[in-house]
């Protein structure tokens, strides 16, 4: 385990890092689609008991699609280190500029990157709040008891003060480059360690971890909505050569979204209408040019009386960063 309080800076760089998800976290969405507050509960209810509910504190409003990002950067840190061979903890360490890395942000070499820094790092406090005071209760996970279970997807949150990393100026002096100056922001960096609970550290101890990769040009999706038609596509496809059909209206339901179904719906066709650059009158329309998201072509489909997308995937997985 890591110390407390210590940075932890021997560790793979973050560009090398490729996002994970836990497989259970991608048939339904968890989290928010919007970026404006939500504190309406997110309920998922499924034939047997089943049922997963998402709530929140009301000052932080439960975590949203994109605070996520961050759970995924944390997972593919976690699922680095049992690829590596080392033992794994429940805690891990970063700093904000590991998790802008990871995204595929850069510093800012002009004259305002103290306050882009500012922002940055009080957006990511704003992530890490909504993460800490989001609440999951479920019972999807069998075993020899079912469980009802609890828990925070952040366990804990230490917060470090702004560092100077030593070992960054050294490596840049190490490459010929010039050492940053003590007035840069970029030769500190806020530091952060973050426990997280047995539920998403269990199946990852597993000697198969129940995760799946992400292309990363995943972060470059900006609609919520689209970012959840990823995430299911990437496991409901699977290796099916067939693909995955799924009804429009239990894509609906598994979305969790506040927004009428006819708006929700909208919202889809209107993504299907960009990703295929082409423009048609609904989702009934037989001949529709296959829409492609990332690695997956998504095609309306009639079967019986239910309109719903089938889920295909392409050999272009996964994207090289």
């Amino acid at each position: 385990m890591n110390t407390p309080y210590q940075l932890n800076w021997l560790v793979p760089a973050p560009t090398d890092l490729r996002a994970k998800n836990l497989t259970d976290l991608m048939s339904r969405c968890w989290f928010h689609l919007g970026k404006t507050k939500r504190t309406t509960p997110i309920l998922h209810e499924a034939d047997g008991g089943d049922y997963i509910k998402v709530s929140a504190l009301e000052e932080t409003g439960i975590a949203t699609i994109y605070d996520q990002d961050l759970l995924l950067f944390l997972l593919a840190k976690v699922v680095q280190d049992k690829n590596d061979g080392k033992e794994l903890s429940s805690f891990v360490q970063f700093t904000g500029a590991d998790f802008w890395d990871f995204l595929g942000k850069k510093f800012s070499t002009s004259g305002k990157i103290t306050n882009r820094n500012k922002l940055e790092y009080d957006r990511l406090d704003e992530m890490v709040n909504r993460l800490k005071g989001t609440q999951i209760e479920t019972n999807i996970r069998k075993g020899p008891i079912r469980e009802n279970l609890k828990f925070n997807w952040l366990s804990s949150v230490r917060t470090l003060e702004p560092v100077r990393v030593q070992q960054l100026i050294e490596d840049r002096m190490d490459k010929g480059e010039e050492p940053f100056q003590k007035s840069d922001p970029r030769s500190y960096r806020k530091g952060f360690e973050v426990e997280l609970p047995e539920w998403i550290m269990e199946p990852i101890r597993r000697e198969k971890p129940h995760v799946l990769t992400y292309n990363h040009d995943y972060f470059k999706i900006t609609k919520g909505i689209e970012r959840f038609l990823y995430q299911f596509a990437r496991k409901a496809s699977g290796s099916n050569p067939t693909g995955w059909f799924e009804s429009l209206d239990n894509i609906y339901e598994k979305s969790g979204s506040t927004a009428p179904k006819r708006v929700f719906l909208s919202r889809v066709r209107k993504i299907l209408e960009k990703n295929t650059q082409q423009i048609f009158a609904g989702l009934d329309k037989e001949d529709v040019e296959q829409c492609r998201l990332l690695e997956y072509q998504i095609t309306p489909v009639q079967k019986g009386r239910k309109m719903g997308l089938r889920f295909t995937r392409t050999k272009a997985f996964p994207s090289k960063r």
